[in-house]
């Protein structure tokens, strides 16, 4: 009988160290200063591991037709908020800027192995690169944003 508990006890021990991580990702979005901003978060067992965050300016509120601006011109517009966010040039984070219709799309990509807690701090995350998960979409709710 204690052969059998044992062996019972291996199968379990191993089956719970051959499960597969658990992924998730949910996106949270609310209207600031004009525009629409989106975060979507991509987790690994409730840790964050990257960050996307998406901002539709429009032309209202950035006073220009990014239809009928260049590539070269966007990437100035988008640079600039950037600067104005206190995130440009920042390790760990990358950007694309394209026009939307005549509304100019802003995508900042945050790797969370790379980037420093300072930037995350200048961004309103708080300086720590391990919040869980869970804890940050409760935040982003509790703060007025719409999570899915």
């Amino acid at each position: 009988m204690k052969k059998l508990f044992a062996i019972a006890c291996a199968a379990l021990l191993l089956a719970g160290c051959s499960s597969e991580p658990k992924k998730e990702s949910k996106t949270c979005s609310m209207e600031v200063y004009g525009m629409k901003a989106s975060i979507k978060l991509d987790a690994t067992d409730n840790k964050i591991t990257a960050m996307e965050l998406v901002y539709d300016v429009p032309e209202s509120v950035s006073q220009k037709d990014a239809s009928q601006m260049t590539q070269e011109d966007l990437d100035k517009e988008g640079k600039a908020m950037l600067s104005r966010m206190g995130v440009d040039g920042k390790k760990g984070v990358s950007a694309e800027y394209k026009a939307n219709g005549k509304d100019l799309k802003v995508v900042v990509k945050i790797d969370m192995a790379t980037v420093e807690g300072s930037t995350l701090s200048t961004l309103g995350f708080g300086d720590s690169k391990d919040a869980p998960f869970d804890k940050t979409i409760e935040l982003s709710e509790k703060q007025g944003m719409t999570c899915k």
